[in-house]
């Protein structure tokens, strides 16, 4: 026959191997795989707002905030204690206790020595706190208030994070057109060092042409290299946001940008952390009334039921108790005015932060207006610039090959229409740049694209 121990010890083996070990689950979490095509903006924002390190530990941060509401409510509720206790003595204070409890006295009894008792006893006692000032009220306040400020932290970090995922999105674009425009002016310098070639062979030119040509062309080869290496590094810095492992992958813009008519008007008043700022002045002013508390009276009620049973004397009986208990705080060594000047600048603390986020707030989205202005109009002037370069570009490479010019002169013109060209893909990406961030700075629906809302791609649908 298996024994009462080691049948408990069984049951707690299997508990803990089955049910109690959340940490091996956690360590064979593996790293989500991306999309098999191309990813759009949409899908980058959810899958990084879904497997970003940092976001998973914002929610464990609000589970633990939550856990701390739960705890506040606790003395809103009775305490039940169940107690079970056996003894034996032959103490004449207990011994006697113990017959008086178990209703077996007897007027034979010597009180100096009533002998060997024992004592086998059940009691369950409740307790309720009726009144303490307000203190657990306001610790529940201000566990609630703390509770949402975590919230609204979590949803500033999925604002940030969502905006780091779209500066590193359009950080990749930017990377493959500056490798595009890298890539062209390599190829016009080699066709036109072919041209030279030529002439030089026919005796039209000097050598020192060609070999001009030549030392820029390996410039623009190196130039090339750098921006390949520059667009592998974006990269890596998306699929770090997304929390996936490196690999090639590409970017779909999905067409043509739209405005943002919304952003127009934001001003930032529902911002995480503007709100975020104002729950913790809550919370400190709740903290204040908890420690105030301290100078108030406390009333505690309680009841007790007791069974006493005793081997010895054979005897058993039952007793109850019940009261309430009144406690006036009268001297602590100033501990609660302590806390109170401590509480109170707290108070004034979270006042001050809050109002240092609303200037914050204010500057930030005002810099990312001026941004966005910005970048709109140099796209207007590159865009100028690149068609005017490119036409220049066009009648010098003609008049090269004609030999009306010097290959100084080509080299010229093609660097201009390259820094043109190089020009205009910062000012589009810095155009995306400043409306992700402006949408950060406004605290809108990290969710929210500077395309407007959209489904994924077909391609992204499987994300978990």
């Amino acid at each position: 026959m298996i024994q009462a121990p080691r049948v408990l010890a069984i049951v707690c083996i299997l508990t803990i191997f089955f049910g109690g070990r959340p940490w091996a689950r956690d360590q064979t979490h593996a790293l989500p795989s991306p999309v098999t095509g191309a990813w759009t903006l949409e899908a980058a924002v959810s899958h990084a707002l879904a497997h970003n390190p940092d976001i998973l530990e914002a929610l464990a941060q609000l589970d633990l905030a939550a856990s701390t509401k739960r705890l506040a409510q606790a003395p809103f509720y009775p305490s039940i204690d169940l107690a079970g206790s056996y003894r034996a003595t032959d103490n004449p204070m207990y011994s006697f206790g113990n017959i008086l409890n178990q209703e077996s006295f007897d007027r034979n009894i010597d009180f100096n020595d009533p002998g060997e008792t024992d004592s086998l006893a059940l009691e369950a006692r409740i307790s309720y706190r009726l009144f303490n000032g307000g203190a657990d009220l306001a610790g529940l306040k201000e566990a609630s208030v703390a509770a949402r400020a975590t919230g609204l932290q979590l949803a500033a970090a999925r604002n940030t994070l969502a905006f780091q995922v779209r500066k590193a999105f359009w950080g990749i674009v930017q990377a493959d057109a500056m490798v595009e425009a890298r890539k062209a002016a390599a190829n016009s310098l080699e066709a036109s060092l072919r041209a030279a070639k030529a002439r030089l062979g026919a005796g039209d030119i000097l050598r020192v042409e060609v070999l001009t040509l030549e030392a820029q062309l390996s410039k623009a080869r190196e130039a090339l290299i750098s921006a390949r290496n520059k667009a592998s590094i974006a990269r890596h810095r998306f699929c770090n946001l997304l929390a996936i492992d490196f690999t090639p992958i590409n970017v779909d813009t999905g067409g043509d940008e739209t405005g943002l008519p919304e952003l127009d008007q934001a001003d930032g008043s529902t911002r995480p952390e503007l709100l975020a700022a104002a729950a913790m002045v809550e919370a400190a002013e709740a903290k204040l009334a908890r420690a105030k508390a301290g100078y108030l009276p406390r009333v505690d009620a309680y009841a007790s039921a007791k069974s006493d049973r005793g081997t010895i004397t054979g005897g058993s009986g039952d007793s109850w108790m019940a009261g309430v208990e009144l406690t006036i705080p009268l001297f602590n060594g100033r501990a609660t005015g302590s806390r109170v000047a401590q509480a109170q600048a707290g108070v004034t603390r979270a006042k001050q932060r809050l109002k240092r986020a609303r200037l914050a707030v204010g500057l930030e989205i005002a810099e990312a207006r001026l941004r966005l202005e910005d970048a709109e109009k140099r796209i207007e002037v590159a865009g100028s610039m690149v068609k005017l370069a490119e036409e220049s570009a066009r009648l010098n490479r003609l008049r090269f090959k004609a030999g009306v010019i010097s290959s100084a002169d080509l080299i010229d013109s093609e660097r201009r229409l390259t820094e043109a060209r190089i020009r205009l893909i910062g000012a589009r990406a810095g155009r995306e740049i400043a409306r992700a961030d402006l949408l950060r700075a406004s605290g809108l629906d990290p969710m929210m694209s500077p395309k407007g809302r959209g489904a994924p791609r077909e391609e992204c649908n499987h994300l978990d």
